[in-house]
């Protein structure tokens, strides 16, 4: 691929590929946001692990999004295990498919990489350290879901579930009971209650502790869930990520995420909360 300073048939010259930070955010960066607009594919950043890492991150929202979508439509209900199954399958064809591929240092067909430099190698080794340690995490997730009372009796066999049925899963918890096998649906209040949990469990899947923190407090500035339902019992509302968004972190994670955000907010915080609140708004069309 290659990348000009401007239109080529205008005398644009190709720019020199050199994998830096300040080539990333001045070039890369605005022509993939290009060819994101345009709805083309965009070159995957193995020259730096963090991008990289959010890289795939938002392919892999974009597939379980379409697993989602798939199972709902045939009345199948998603538990938190079909999702740690479905990451696990897509962790390890991640691995086999792509990350190998990416670390090898010939193309399928045999032929030598023409830039292969170690720097980069290095920033690919992480990405597979961290697809391991992941594959790792939900193994255990799986087994440790096997072990508890969480799942519906049918629904890990693959049969269908009526809606009348999951309609009638309980809907609030407010209080901050110690509801361990229920999900994050018992802490939401008010009227649109189930079509927000419904665009939760789709957003907020995998997520680092921070970004959940977020959530939860644009959720208490909007009205969705009370102050007190994220103080009263925090193992209670620990469990409750798990099962719903697949919350890898420990309860002790969770806290330093809540209590970071406490007594006052930083300009980051105020931005990152501010944008969630947004990203609700929308998703639930709301002015």
């Amino acid at each position: 691929m290659t990348i000009y300073d401007g239109d080529p048939e205008q005398g644009g010259k190709p720019l020199k590929y050199t994998g830096s930070k300040a080539f990333h955010e001045g070039i890369m960066k605005p022509y993939n946001e290009y060819l994101e607009r345009q709805g083309k594919p965009i070159p995957v950043p193995t020259h730096d692990y963090q991008l990289l890492k959010e890289h795939r991150q938002k392919k892999y929202n974009q597939d379980l999004k379409a697993f989602i979508s798939e199972r709902v439509n045939n009345d199948f209900v998603n538990t938190s295990t079909d999702i740690a199954h479905f990451r696990l399958l897509w962790l390890k064809d991640e691995l086999t498919r792509n990350v190998e591929s990416w670390l090898s240092p010939t193309y399928p067909n045999g032929k030598p990489k023409r830039i292969f430099r170690t720097s980069d190698i290095i920033e690919k080794q992480k990405y597979k350290d961290y697809v391991l340690d992941e594959i790792r995490s939900t193994e255990e997730q799986i087994q440790s879901l096997k072990n508890s009372s969480e799942l519906l009796p049918d629904s890990i066999e693959g049969k269908k579930v009526s809606k009348s049925k999951v309609a009638a899963q309980p809907s609030n918890n407010a209080s901050g009971a110690d509801n361990s096998q229920l999900g994050f649906e018992t802490y939401l209040i008010g009227d649109n209650k189930t079509e927000l949990m419904s665009i939760l469990k789709k957003e907020y899947i995998g997520l680092e502790p921070r970004f959940y923190a977020y959530m939860l407090e644009a959720l208490i500035q909007m009205g969705h869930i009370t102050a007190t339902a994220t103080q009263n019992n925090k193992t209670a509302l620990w469990r409750a990520l798990q099962v719903s968004f697949m919350f890898k972190s420990s309860p002790q994670g969770l806290n330093a995420a809540l209590n970071r955000l406490n007594p006052e907010f930083n300009d980051e915080d105020k931005r990152q909360i501010a944008i969630h609140k947004q990203r609700i708004k929308e998703w639930l069309n709301q002015p």
